[in-house]
This record gives structure tokens, C-alpha cells and sequence, in this order.
């Protein structure tokens, strides 16, 4: 699968059965659910499954796409602060290695809330400037604001119970 000059302990991080490549592809199909291109839901995957970190060529490698792609997709990685670069590995390596980022998906979860403020700002808009006869609208509007305002309210009681459940999982960054 590479070169003769990888070590064994290397290969053996770098070769997937199929279950694993399935659940690759499982997460490159819900970030392009979410409107993100499904080779950086891939690389994430990939990244979730290694003990150690990958450069570009190995990711390119094991996916089977572009090196370019792989550029790309972890660019949006690091934007989204998915992926973080970390140091090299051997003095003279001058290739970025690439992990996921610690606390990555709480910080997802943070991003989620500011959006859910701004859906429930946009509704409350809606609402001001809605013909007020318009009831069909109004309905609407009041349904968008008050799904939202009650997402709002539980997220603060849900943060509170993850830096719980995190502290009794050890799961600290």
C-alpha cells in the first residue's frame, strides 16, 4: 500500500477493514448533509480512527482522493476548528501532520447555539413585520420563535450536565 520505507508500527494505523471505511464514509455523508463537502466529513472520519496523526499523502493515500482535495478539506477543517495541525514528528520533516481537535464537537455544539439565536432573532423580525391579519404567518413565525426560544433555554441546563458527564468520563482535553 506505500512505500517500503514506512515502518510496520506505521502500516498498521494506515490499513482499514471494511467497517471502518463504512463508517468513514458514514460521517463524509452527514457532513454533506450538512452542507459540507463529503471528503471533509471523510477526512474527520479518518482522523476520529487514527491513534496518530496524518499528513496530507496519507490521508490522500487511504481515501483515495486528491491531494488537493485533502488540502482543501482540511483547510475547512482547521476553519471550523475540527482539525488541528500539530508538531512534526521527526527532526527534518517538513510535512503538517493533522488530528482532530480537542473539544471539537462541544465547540460545534456552541456554534450550534449562536445559530439558534439567530433563527430566533430572524423569527422575532418576522414577527414585527408581519401584516398582523396575516395569521398564516404569524403561526409560522411563533412556531420558528418559540422552537427556538425553548432550545435556548435548554442549553445552558444540557452544558451544564455534558461538564458533568465529561468530568466523570475523564474525558477533559
Amino acid at each position: 500500500m506505500g512505500r517500503a520505507t514506512k515502518t510496520e508500527s506505521e502500516e498498521s494505523y494506515l490499513a482499514f477493514d471494511e467497517a471502518n471505511l463504512q463508517f468513514i464514509e458514514e460521517i463524509g455523508i452527514l457532513f454533506e448533509r450538512q452542507g459540507v463537502a463529503r471528503v471533509a466529513g471523510r477526512i474527520i472520519g479518518l482522523l476520529l480512527l487514527v491513534p496518530q496523526p496524518l499528513n496530507q499523502e496519507q490521508i490522500a493515500t487511504i481515501l483515495q482522493v486528491s491531494r488537493g482535495s485533502v488540502s482543501t478539506n482540511l483547510q475547512l477543517g482547521q476553519t471550523y476548528q475540527l482539525i488541528r495541525i500539530v508538531p512534526r514528528r521527526k527532526a527534518g520533516d517538513r510535512r503538517d501532520y493533522y488530528e482532530i481537535s480537542g473539544g471539537s464537537w462541544e465547540r460545534a455544539f456552541l456554534h450550534a447555539e449562536q445559530e439558534a439565536k439567530v433563527v430566533r432573532d430572524l423569527a422575532l423580525t418576522g414577527l414585527r413585520i408581519v401584516d398582523p391579519d396575516n395569521k398564516v404567518a404569524q403561526k409560522r413565525l411563533r412556531e420558528m420563535e418559540a422552537l427556538y426560544a425553548c432550545y435556548l433555554e435548554w442549553v445552558p441546563t444540557f452544558a451544564e450536565a455534558w461538564q458533568k458527564r465529561k468530568a466523570e468520563l475523564n474525558l477533559e482535553n
